[in-house]
């Protein structure tokens, strides 16, 4: 009754090893969790950059700098804890990602032009019409839409705030899971690590601000910024290519965006070298 078992071990073990043994798990290399991390230090940095300028320039706007600063860092923290809580809803996180820092480029470095146009344009069309129609000093109109229109210039930049907070507040979640989905074991302390390189960075980020930023103008710092954002969703689109959805539609537009947002940067030179 035993024979049959006896002969049929060596053919199991010569022909079934290799179907038995385990599967070689895979990890996350050390040049993917460096890229990784490295890029979720920057973003931090320029996360906490957007948070200043915003700040900074709704301070001169609305003339009540330390007022505007702190209420700027209390909408932009909260929008970011929702915005965590948003990342959920995104399925491919590589995808999501890639567009995600296209779109906090372009809305980084399009802030403060399109506030200062909404503000330029409220002050200067009551004093247009007034000269068009000859009408005196104290019959300039400023009720109706002009009205509304000061009155949005003075909630913009909090507006843009909550819109690059919530982004930002995304960025997290989506690295954790890009960098979760390299490895085929659990990454332990996997939101520590990412949460080391945002602080690391969020620091370098502040003190760029203090010891650059704020020297130059504001919406050359603006473009700078957004540049790094651009920079990062490219290196990361390079390195991941196959597995983003749409990844040549999103080259294009990161191409372009790098293409408005240089020219944002060279007008902001020039006004910040003009003045």
């Amino acid at each position: 009754m035993t024979t049959p078992l006896l002969e049929s071990s060596p053919h199991s073990s010569a022909h079934g090893g290799a179907e038995q043994s385990a599967p070689v798990s895979r990890n996350v290399s050390w040049f993917d969790d460096a890229l990784l991390l490295g890029i979720m230090a920057a973003l931090a940095g320029c996360g906490l950059i957007y948070e200043y300028l915003l700040s900074h320039y709704a301070g001169r706007i609305l003339g009540a700098l330390e007022a505007a600063i702190y209420t700027m860092i209390g909408l932009m923290i909260v929008s970011m804890g929702v915005g965590a809580f948003a990342a959920r809803k995104i399925k491919c996180a590589f995808t999501g990602f890639a567009m995600l820092e296209l779109t906090v480029a372009l809305c980084g470095s399009f802030a403060i032009i399109i506030t200062a146009a909404v503000i330029g344009f409220g002050q200067q069309l009551p004093l247009a019409i007034a000269n068009t129609l000859g009408l005196p000093p104290d019959h300039i109109p400023n009720g109706g839409f002009i009205a509304s229109l000061q009155t949005l210039s003075e909630y913009l930049p909090y507006v843009w705030g909550v819109l690059l907070g919530l982004m930002i507040g995304m960025e997290i979640p989506l690295i954790a899971r890009v960098r979760q989905s390299l490895s085929d074991a659990h990454l332990l302390h996997n939101a520590g690590t990412i949460y080391g390189a945002d602080y690391i960075g969020a620091g370098i980020g502040a003190a760029i601000w203090v010891g650059f930023m704020l020297a130059i103008d504001i919406q050359l710092a603006a473009a700078l910024t957004a540049s790094v954002n651009l920079l990062a969703g490219l290196v990361f689109i390079w390195r991941f290519w196959t597995q983003i959805r749409h990844v040549k539609l999103l080259l294009v537009g990161h191409i372009i965006a790098s293409v408005v947002i240089g020219l944002l940067a060279v007008k902001g030179y020039e006004l910040g070298t003009a003045l």
